[in-house]
């Protein structure tokens, strides 16, 4: 990053730093995560205070201090609000989530930047005025489509292992579907109807792939692959993964 760069971003997270400042977390489409101090957003006078809010789209200037190794946000334009991802609880929850996981991850660990960015962006968008399903579809469709572009796992018809069965479990430790033969011990069963998802979100538009329903095995199942394939590649527990899913059970 040069010393003075405007760049397109998603703020993800916003922290105080002491009484008057803020750190941001950004997702850029050309350097990935950024943290970036906004001084004085916790001034009532400053413009910063109105336009530094997370889960927004904005156009940042920002300046690099090569001497203190710190990002400074100069100004901040926002290009979309995304106000129904801060005003609704399970929005909230569902954006906390699909941040979560791209914070964890690196935003997958680049040098592409521009793919998860732009599939945040829509997420964020489209997210922004939806119904408690549809919501919860954008979650799914989203950690399946960033993890398969990341490379968190690989979908195959036939097992992975001896290419010769058709896959019928989920092997978290290497990602992989596998054939009852060859799943080890502890694999997550996997039923045709989540296979068939698994595989739409893979090769669909994310338009149509969203208008695809889930019966309630088929959701659990997703739910619990979607559980164990983040604990592991994540290397941690995504608690904001939990916590979304407590809230749509309650």
């Amino acid at each position: 990053m040069s010393r003075a760069t405007l760049t397109d971003a998603l703020i993800l997270r916003a922290s105080r730093i002491g009484e008057y400042h803020k750190q941001l977390l950004l997702l850029c489409p050309e350097s990935g995560l950024v943290r970036a101090t906004a001084f004085g957003a916790y001034k009532g006078k400053s413009r910063l205070v109105s336009t530094s809010d997370p889960y927004s789209y904005a156009r940042l200037n920002l300046y690099r201090n090569p001497v203190r190794d710190q990002i400074k946000v100069t100004d901040i334009e926002i290009l979309e609000a995304y106000e129904g991802l801060r005003s609704d609880l399970a929005r909230s929850y569902a954006a906390s989530l699909v941040s979560e996981v791209t914070i964890a991850s690196y935003a997958g660990g680049g040098p592409d930047y521009n793919f998860p960015f732009g599939l945040l962006r829509r997420v964020f968008s489209l997210m922004d005025e939806s119904d408690v399903e549809a919501t919860e579809r954008l979650v799914f469709q989203y950690l399946l489509r960033y993890l398969l572009h990341a490379g968190f796992f690989h979908l195959e018809q036939e097992c992975a292992s001896c290419a010769g069965e058709k896959t019928s479990f989920f092997d978290r430790r290497g990602g992989e579907f596998l054939c009852h033969a060859c799943a080890p011990e502890g694999s997550l069963p996997v039923s045709p109807g989540l296979l068939r998802y698994l595989r739409d979100a893979s090769e669909l538009p994310l338009s149509r792939a969203l208008g695809i329903g889930l019966d309630r095995r088929v959701r659990s199942s997703l739910i619990s692959v979607l559980a164990e394939l983040l604990d592991e590649t994540m290397q941690r527990e995504v608690r904001s993964f939990g916590a979304y899913f407590a809230l749509r059970s309650a």
